[in-house]
C-alpha cells in the first residue's frame, strides 16, 4: 500500500513540474518570436503634415526615430493658426514612405492622450498616387493602439487625421511602427555614395565635426554637414555669399536612380540644383527647385549618369547659420569598369539602431530564451527521479 502511494507521488510531482515547465517553454517562446519583427518604419521619411511652430521638434519625421516617448510629432493647431493670416483646418496627413513595396502585416501607433483624432484612416498605395483604404475609425484610439491588415501591400501609408481631440494644440504622436514583410521583387538597394569623398563646401568654424563628409557616413541622425553663415563669417574679414556646393565623387561611373537626402529642417536652401558629370569639369543638370524640400527628399532620375553627383544650394532658409544636410544617400548601378572600382564599407548604415525605448513601454517586447521546452523535460525527469529514489530507500 506504502509503494503504491509513493508512485503516485512521483507521477504527481512529474506532471506539476512538467506542466509549470512547459508553460513557461510556451511563454518565452512566444515572446522570442514576437522580438523578431522588424520595424520597417523606422528611420523612413515622413511627409505631408503641418507641425507646431515650424520647429524641428515637433515635425512629422519624430514619429519613426525610435525614441518612444521622448521626441513627438505635434500638428498645428487653432491656438497657433488663428490670427496668424490662415486658420487651421482640422485635418492633418502624414505619409511613410517605405522605400519598397511591403506586405504590411500590422502597424502600432502611440498616440499622444489629449491630442487624438475623433476620426482617422489607413490607406496604402503602392505609387503614392493611389490609394487603398485599409482602416477606418469614428473614435478617439487608444494611447497604445494595435492595427491588423490583411490585404495591405505598399510602399506608402497614409493616416489621415480630423474631428481634433484638442482643436487648440490639434494632433500628436509618439511613435509609429509598422510590421510586414518586403515583397518587391527588386533587389536591395545599395547606396553608393556612402563613405565616398565629398568637397567643395565651407562648414562652420572649420570644425571637422561639420565638415561635407558627415553626410555620407551612414550615422543618420547624429552627424551632420553646416556650412558657414552670416554670424560666422561677418567681421571675419569676408561675408559669406549664400551659395554653397558639395560635390560627391562616387569613384566610378554609375546610372544613378534615385538620391535621398534629409534636410536639417530650418538649414535648408529656397533653391538647389542636382548636376551630374562623367569628368569633374562638364556637368549635366538632372534637377531643380525653387522652394524649401521636405526633411526627408527623395529625388528621382530617368537619364543621371556619371562619377561626379554636384548639389548646388542658395536663398538660405537661415542667414545667419547656413544649410546643414543629415545625410545624403545615393542609388544606382556602376555601368564603367574602371581600375577603381570603389567599393563601400559593409556598413549599410542608414539608420541608427533603435535605441529609444524603455522596458516599461508596452511597445517593446521582452527577451526570451526557446530552450525552455529542454529545460522543462530535464527538470521534470529529475524530479521523477529523485522522488522515485526516496521511494525506493523508504520500502
Amino acid at each position: 500500500m506504502k509503494k503504491q502511494l509513493s508512485f503516485k507521488k512521483c507521477i504527481a510531482v512529474f506532471l506539476v513540474c512538467f506542466m509549470i515547465f512547459t508553460t513557461l517553454s510556451i511563454a518565452f517562446t512566444s515572446i522570442s518570436a514576437d522580438e523578431e519583427k522588424t520595424n520597417i518604419a523606422l528611420g523612413k521619411s515622413v511627409t505631408g503634415a503641418t507641425y507646431y511652430a515650424d520647429l524641428p521638434d515637433y515635425a512629422p519625421g519624430q514619429i519613426v526615430d525610435g525614441d518612444v516617448g521622448g521626441t513627438r510629432w505635434n500638428s498645428k493647431g487653432l491656438a497657433e493658426s488663428s490670427g496668424s493670416g490662415g486658420v487651421w483646418s482640422g485635418v492633418e496627413e502624414l505619409i511613410i514612405d517605405l522605400g519598397d513595396n511591403y506586405r504590411i502585416d500590422s502597424i502600432d501607433i502611440r498616440w499622444n492622450v489629449g491630442n487624438r483624432p475623433g476620426n482617422h484612416t489607413i490607406e496604402v498605395s503602392k505609387d503614392g498616387t493611389d490609394y487603398t483604404q485599409v482602416a477606418s475609425f469614428d473614435s478617439y484610439p487608444e494611447e497604445f493602439q494595435n492595427y491588423t491588415f490583411e490585404n495591405a501591400e505598399g510602399r506608402y501609408i497614409r493616416l489621415a487625421l480630423s474631428v481634433p481631440e484638442s482643436e487648440n494644440f490639434g494632433y500628436s504622436i509618439w511613435e509609429l511602427a509598422a510590421y510586414g514583410e518586403e515583397v518587391s521583387d527588386q533587389p536591395a538597394k545599395t547606396n553608393i555614395a556612402l563613405g565616398k569623398t565629398v568637397t567643395g563646401a565651407s562648414y562652420y568654424a572649420d570644425n571637422d565635426f561639420y565638415a561635407p563628409g558627415q553626410i555620407v557616413d551612414g550615422n543618420v541622425g547624429e552627424t551632420r554637414w553646416n556650412s558657414k553663415g552670416l554670424a560666422e563669417s561677418s567681421g571675419s574679414g569676408g561675408v559669406w555669399s549664400g551659395v554653397e556646393e558639395l560635390i560627391i565623387d562616387l569613384g566610378a561611373n554609375y546610372r544613378i536612380d534615385s538620391i535621398d537626402i534629409r534636410w536639417n529642417v530650418g538649414n535648408r536652401p529656397g533653391n538647389h540644383t542636382i548636376e551630374v558629370s562623367k569628368d569633374g569639369t562638364d556637368y549635366t543638370q538632372v534637377a531643380s527647385f525653387d522652394s524649401y524640400p521636405e526633411e526627408f527628399q527623395n529625388y528621382t532620375f530617368e537619364n543621371a549618369e556619371g562619377r561626379y553627383i554636384r548639389l548646388t544650394l542658395s536663398v538660405p532658409e537661415s542667414e545667419n547659420f547656413g544649410y546643414s544636410i543629415w545625410e545624403f544617400q545615393a542609388f544606382g548601378e556602376e555601368v564603367a569598369e574602371t581600375d577603381d572600382p570603389g567599393t563601400t564599407p559593409d556598413d549599410p548604415g542608414t539608420t541608427p539602431d533603435d535605441p529609444g525605448t524603455t522596458p516599461d513601454d508596452p511597445m517593446v517586447k521582452p527577451t526570451g530564451d526557446s530552450t525552455a521546452v529542454i529545460i522543462a523535460v530535464i527538470v521534470s525527469l529529475s524530479c521523477l527521479a529523485a522522488v522515485t529514489l526516496k521511494a525506493r530507500k523508504k520500502h
